[in-house]
């Protein structure tokens, strides 16, 4: 995951798994994150701040995905 718009639109380019290219978003709440993380379900790169999700069927539960492009 990255908030940098023109990383996101590489990934949504070479990854199209088929359909037309798009840009996703996804919200969650502060306290979400932190409880995400604590149960291993995402990790945080400490020198970035990159999440990578480890668990999507949990991330998916809670998170709020919209289209950004």
């Amino acid at each position: 995951m990255t908030k940098d718009i023109a990383t996101a639109r590489v990934f949504a380019q070479v990854n199209p798994a088929g359909g037309k290219a798009a840009v996703v978003g996804t919200r969650l709440e502060g306290p979400v994150v932190n409880s995400l993380v604590e149960r291993g379900v995402l990790r945080v790169d400490k020198a970035t701040g990159a999440w990578q999700v480890v668990g999507w069927e949990e991330f998916n539960a809670v998170a709020k995905f919209f289209r950004v492009e």
